[in-house]
């Protein structure tokens, strides 16, 4: 409850365009506000087909935020939740099975 009211202040904080439901800062301003208040570090990312930058934050403890970022280096929360679970790395063989 206390990450909802957080993540709800930090909206108000900077203000998407109006009627816009979402949390967007500038992408260093968001991921140290992540990593102060909830012990969040980048632990994936990834480059969408549409150029924005993904990217998972997530804490030792389990909590994790889903953000992405526009060439701009405006960055935007689109989830955020508990219980994220690192799966090990696939080994290569598991990438490319041999025929």
């Amino acid at each position: 409850m206390l990450r909802v009211v957080f993540l709800i202040f930090l909206g108000l904080a900077w203000a998407a365009p109006a009627g816009a439901q979402q949390v967007c800062a500038n992408r260093d301003d968001l991921v140290t506000f992540l990593n102060t208040t909830y012990a969040e570090r980048p632990v994936a990312l990834g480059l969408a087909a549409s150029g924005l930058l993904v990217e998972v934050l997530a804490s030792d403890t389990g909590g994790w935020t889903l953000i992405t970022t526009s060439p701009d280096g405006v960055a935007c929360v689109r989830a955020f939740g508990e219980s994220w679970t690192q799966l090990p790395a696939a080994s290569e063989s598991e990438d490319h099975p041999v025929s």
